[in-house]
C-alpha cells in the first residue's frame, strides 16, 4: 500500500496473511508496520540476504521476515523489491504481495509453499508461472486474471494502486464478468448441448432420453 503526503512516500513492504486480521464486524487491520519504508532509506540487497547462512532455508511462515525486518517476507516480495531497486518501489510492489495473498486465499496454500530462499528468489525474479485454478480447479478465470495482473513481472502491467485492485475485486463480487470470457463459456455450453442433442438421435430408450436431458441442461 502506498501512503503519500506532501513530504514523504512510504510502502508497507511486508503484506502477508499473518499481518492481516479481521475485526468483529468485518473490518480489516494490517499489523506490524515495522518495515514500512520512507523513500530514500537504504535496504539490504538480495546478495546480502542470500549470503547470510541463517536464511538458507527460509520458508513462508510468520517467522520468515528477513534480516532485522528490513526487507520483508521473500515469499510475498515483488521482483523489484528483491533486487533492492529502491527508487523503483511504489504501491505496485504492495499490489504484488496482495496478489500472492489472493493466491493463498483461493487455493489454501502459499504460492511458494515449501521452498527455500534461493528457490523463492529464483522463481520470483523469473516471473510467476501458473494460476490459482491449477491448484484449485473451482477458481474462476476472472480471479486467475486478477492474480496474473497483480504479480506481473513488469510493475507497469500491474494494478497501479491497491485501490484499483480493490475496485476490480468488487466488480467481480458484484457479478461483472469479462465479456470475452462470457462469450467463450456460452459457445462451449452451446457446443456441448448440440453434441448431446445429435447423439440422442442415434440412441434409443433411456439413453436417448438422458442425452436430451443433458442437452437441455
Amino acid at each position: 500500500m502506498q501512503t503519500e503526503t506532501k513530504a514523504v512516500s512510504s510502502l508497507r513492504r511486508d503484506l502477508k496473511p499473518t499481518n492481516i486480521m479481521l475485526g468483529e464486524f468485518g473490518e480489516v487491520y494490517v499489523l506490524d508496520w515495522g518495515i514500512a519504508r520512507v523513500r530514500g532509506q537504504t535496504d539490504l540487497t538480495l546478495e546480502d540476504l542470500l549470503s547470510r547462512s541463517s536464511f538458507g532455508a527460509l520458508g513462508t511462515g510468520p517467522q520468515a521476515t528477513a534480516a532485522g525486518a528490513v526487507l520483508g517476507t521473500p515469499a510475498y516480495m515483488s521482483p523489484e523489491q528483491l533486487r533492492a531497486e529502491h527508487d523503483a518501489l511504489d504501491g505496485r510492489s504492495d499490489v504484488y504481495a496482495l496478489g500472492m495473498i489472493l493466491y493463498e486465499m483461493l487455493t489454501f496454500r502459499a504460492y511458494h509453499a515449501g521452498k527455500n530462499l534461493g528457490a523463492i528468489a529464483s522463481e520470483t525474479l523469473m516471473g510467476v508461472r501458473g494460476v490459482p485454478s491449477e491448484a484449485a480447479p473451482d477458481v474462476p478465470p476472472e480471479l486467475d486474471a486478477l492474480f496474473q495482473r497483480c504479480t506481473a513481472l513488469d510493475p507497469a502491467a500491474r494494478f497501479a494502486t491497491v485501490g484499483d485492485l480493490a475496485r476490480a475485486v468488487e466488480s467481480y463480487l458484484d457479478g461483472d464478468r469479462d465479456l470475452q470470457r462470457r462469450r467463450a463459456l456460452a459457445a462451449e455450453h452451446a457446443s456441448r448441448a448440440l453434441d448431446a442433442a445429435e447423439r440422442s438421435k442415434d440412441a434409443a430408450g433411456p439413453a436417448s432420453e438422458a442425452l436430451r436431458k443433458e442437452a437441455m441442461r
